[in-house]
């Protein structure tokens, strides 16, 4: 990427991830994007990470603080940096659900002091490194007004906007480049596009984030030229919005692509259950009944710990059921307790 001009990658972090950890960045600047769950925080989940879904409102604010300023910190410690860091990630409905859901007025309060937390982190943690709030709609020129007017009057003091811009999810080239005209024009901010991608083939088959639909722009096909002109016209828009304020834009996931490899889902490894010690596996004894191989006819398989089926004739069969039958009966007998009543026969009343 380096080598192709890029000079900008953008890590996630997770509080607990489940799928490890991604640390290398080969010499480019670093974009922070924090995610405060343990998975993937966007529109449609803001969850809170398990370590925190019992704390206070208060220590839900202080945990967001003191997160954001230990790993800011220890990246500024160790030599690598962010430029800017994502108080969350796409945070249009509100962040860490339910207490920083933004539909009320008073989770518009709840909302500006969580991310004055984040900020307030990240400032701590070193000179220079530029806060960014990010959210979804890069298109939405209204949704984006409404949305900075309200946390402007939370008092909340940022340095960036984020959004992100699918066509097919936001609308056409033009709505973004009116958006972008006017947030930078309106509330005095540099701007990113912190998320794109466009297909470069019709059929991406299975292949993990790549869109499969049809609501494409007529003017890119979905080949590697039409990408390739889709990102061209892109970076266009951001490089044009007045006062130099368009300052780049980041890929979403350059390295999620369709080869024969990617397609191909693996298979869910299960966990083996462990045994206690000093106690055998015990020997498997399957029994299989097969019917209906012909009018009159049946057979049955017997496994007992070692390979090769036994086929018994139709009165080993007839036998294998009368022993089923007599068990169930003898279990039946020891749940089902007869209590008769004084000089009535046959009659009763049964517990189970």
């Amino acid at each position: 990427m380096r080598e192709a001009g890029w000079n900008l990658v953008r890590f996630r972090v997770w509080n607990d991830p489940k799928d490890g950890w991604c640390d290398k960045a080969q010499g480019l600047r670093i974009s922070l994007d924090f995610h405060y769950s343990d998975g993937w925080a966007d529109p449609a989940k803001q969850r809170k990470p398990a370590d925190w879904k019992d704390l206070s409102f208060d220590r839900l604010v202080a945990a967001v603080h003191y997160t954001t300023k230990d790993v800011v910190g220890a990246m500024v410690a160790q030599g690598t940096p962010p430029v800017m860091v994502q108080v969350d990630n796409e945070i249009t409905p509100g962040m860490l659900w339910l207490d920083g859901s933004n539909d009320t007025p008073e989770g518009w309060r709840r909302l500006g002091r969580l991310v004055k937390a984040g900020c307030a982190g990240v400032k701590e943690s070193g000179r220079g490194i530029r806060t960014m709030i990010h959210l979804d709609r890069g298109a939405d020129n209204r949704g984006c007004r409404g949305w900075f007017d309200h946390l402007k009057a939370e008092g909340v003091d940022f340095d960036l906007i984020g959004l992100s811009y699918y066509p097919w999810w936001h609308g056409p080239l033009d709505d973004l480049r009116t958006n972008l005209v006017d947030l930078s024009t309106r509330y005095r901010k540099d701007l990113y596009v912190v998320e794109t991608s466009y297909p470069w083939e019709p059929e991406p088959g299975a292949a993990p984030g790549i869109y499969k639909g049809g609501k494409l722009l007529p003017a890119y096909p979905a080949s590697p030229q039409g990408q390739a002109a889709y990102l061209r016209k892109l970076t266009g828009i951001v490089r044009d919005v007045p006062g130099d304020r368009g300052k780049g834009l980041l890929y979403w996931a350059p390295t999620w692509i369709s080869t024969p490899g990617r397609l191909e889902r693996p298979r869910p490894v299960r966990p083996r259950r462990r045994r206690p010690p000093g106690i055998r596996r015990p020997r498997r004894a399957v029994t299989v009944l097969r019917v209906g191989h012909g009018i009159g006819s049946s057979a049955c398989e017997r496994q007992n710990g070692r390979p090769g089926p036994l086929r018994p004739d139709r009165a080993d069969a007839d036998r294998f059921y009368d022993r089923r039958l007599k068990a169930n009966q003898k279990r039946l007998e020891g749940v089902i307790n007869h209590r008769m009543d004084k000089g009535e026969k046959g009659k009763g009343t049964i517990e189970r």
